[in-house]
């Protein structure tokens, strides 16, 4: 299985911000954190990753019970380059509007 764990550079619609991926057990299920650089908060998410298909599924969830999914593709890019993942995230009350995401392999340590 693809080992993910790591500190990814994270922006989400225009938001830049960190991506943690502190566990990954063998049926893909993850546990993330992410920062975005314009709050103080670390939001706790969940996701799944499908080998198979090099998909990551995330959820964020928000107040107001407001949910983010994010779906995104772990690019088939050249081994020299950074593991970069990119995909769209929907979000609960915003109807079928899709907005970008992307995410760049920056370090195994984590914060």
């Amino acid at each position: 299985m693809t080992n993910l764990y790591g500190v990814w550079e994270f922006n989400g619609n225009g938001s830049p911000g960190y991506m943690s991926i502190y566990s990954q057990d063998a049926q893909g299920n993850l546990e993330v954190a992410v920062s975005f650089q314009d709050t103080n908060r670390v939001d706790r998410w969940t996701g799944v990753w499908n080998e198979a298909a090099r998909q990551i599924t995330l959820t964020r969830q928000l107040p107001n019970n407001v949910t983010q999914t994010y779906v995104g593709y772990l690019g088939n890019n050249h081994p020299e380059m950074a593991l970069i993942f990119g995909g769209s995230f929907t979000e609960s009350d915003a109807g079928h509007l899709q907005f970008g995401w992307f995410a760049k392999w920056s370090s195994t340590i984590l914060s």
